[in-house]
């Protein structure tokens, strides 16, 4: 597939200021574990007897793009949950954060060039370790969406090549994840 010339009232509008990124799932999915992944990694906890983690298995295997199989994996979330109680946020921490050293490099990479573009402001629906962030609220998304304008060359800080636009997470962070807290 050839790359797609970039409209140029596109780059105008985001040199502007006036342009949010929208990061969703596949941004870190390099580095992070899909679903089913996630579920099984989960139930392979200690806290998790044999019959549950059974269960687990067999909802895990129906078909991913049926609605059963989305069912079914929001049934095996809800009984993990269930059953590891106040220990869940920890061990969902865990099987998260299980990954690889290319997973990791492809992930930075992405946040490199993300960060080279003077977005506004950076919205995920990630709640992963590999997208640093702010948990979103009323006053973080009217100050993020719309702050004063500020020109493409002073939305970075040059001197420490960090943004001054944020990364606001919308379905919460992971790192604000506590044993024994709801996540």
């Amino acid at each position: 597939m050839k790359n797609p010339e970039i409209p140029k009232h596109l780059i105008e509008e985001i040199r502007q200021g006036n342009c949010a990124a929208f990061i969703g799932a596949g941004f870190s999915a390099p580095a992070v574990p899909d679903w089913d992944t996630l579920l099984s990694r989960i139930s392979e906890s200690t806290g998790i007897e044999d019959q549950t983690r059974e269960r687990i298995r067999r909802l895990l295997g129906s078909e991913r793009s049926s609605l059963r199989g989305v069912f079914d994996r929001e049934a095996a979330a809800q009984i993990l949950r269930e059953r590891l109680g106040s220990d869940f946020g920890k061990v969902l921490n865990d099987a998260v954060r299980r990954t690889t050293d290319s997973g990791i490099y492809a992930v930075e990479e992405r946040k490199r060039l993300l960060y080279q573009i003077p977005f506004q402001s950076i919205l995920t629906t990630n709640f992963d370790h590999m997208l640093n962030g702010t948990i979103g609220n009323p006053d973080i998304y009217r100050e993020s969406l719309r702050k004063a304008r500020e020109p493409w060359f002073n939305l970075f800080s040059w001197s420490t090549g960090d943004r001054l636009s944020g990364v606001i997470k919308l379905h919460g962070d992971i790192d604000s994840i506590s044993e024994g807290s709801d996540p």
